[in-house]
């Protein structure tokens, strides 16, 4: 699926990695602040944003990284991907 591009580490480094769900908006909040700045929504609250969400994926890049570039239309694609199997 629409997953696979982002299978990039074994999953034995993931073990213990995810939080429980009763737990996302805590971990998000100590990670990206207790608000994000949204596509046309301006600031909205993190913990607000990612209630009830499955799944969260965060891409750290730099724009003079190559890699990084070279990742980012694989990363458009994935998301457009995902994004017809209902995620947001």
């Amino acid at each position: 699926g629409a997953f696979d591009t982002f299978n990039l580490l074994p999953h034995s480094m993931l073990e213990g990695t995810v939080p429980e769900p009763s737990k996302v908006g805590h971990w998000a909040v100590e990670l990206l602040g207790k608000q994000l700045l949204t596509t046309g929504h301006g600031m909205r609250s993190t913990e607000k944003l990612l209630q009830g969400k499955k799944a969260v994926c965060l891409f750290f890049s730099a724009h003079w990284c190559p890699p990084c570039r070279e990742f980012t239309p694989t990363l458009v694609e994935s998301y457009a991907a995902l994004q017809t199997e209902g995620a947001e």
